[in-house]
């Protein structure tokens, strides 16, 4: 092993003892300064980095915020849209239902009409007309003092 170290020193530099340790001193002074430099660095970016993980977090927290807006407010339009859909469904089965039953009344007065013109205006010969190959003629029967009221259905 050796030589003790302030002999090394002594051949490193080759200079006296007083001036190898100044010349120690300078370098222990120069590297004290790049090792400041260096932990006021690593401060800086430790900083920097804590102040960027802080902007990011509340970036993530007004994104999530907005995203969650965006969710409701979709929620609710949603809603309001099947709403006015059940409203017109509504509207549609209601306005198709009154149709249907005007519909129905028409065809009940129909058949009550052409009841009453079969047994008011029909010969008493049905059997022979029926059975014949021609229809029988349109218009009023001879005989017929007025025509039927025909009542249609309101619109």
């Amino acid at each position: 092993m050796g030589e003790p170290p302030q002999a090394v020193v002594m051949k490193t530099f080759g200079e006296a003892d007083k001036t190898c340790e100044e010349k120690i001193q300078s370098h222990l002074q120069c590297l004290r300064k790049v090792l400041a430099a260096f932990l006021d660095w690593r401060v800086s970016e430790e900083k920097r980095h804590q102040d960027y993980l802080e902007m990011s977090e509340a970036k993530r927290r007004r994104i999530e915020a907005e995203f969650e807006r965006l969710r409701r407010l979709l929620a609710e339009q949603e809603r309001t849209a099947l709403g006015r859909l059940a409203e017109l469904d509504n509207t549609f089965a209601a306005t198709h239902a009154e149709k249907s039953l005007r519909v129905a009344e028409g065809v009940a007065q129909l058949h009550r009409l052409i009841g009453q013109l079969e047994a008011c205006c029909l010969p008493q010969d049905v059997g022979s007309i029926l059975s014949s190959e021609t229809p029988p003629p349109l218009g009023t029967p001879q005989g017929a003092g007025k025509e039927p009221e025909l009542l249609l259905p309101p619109k």
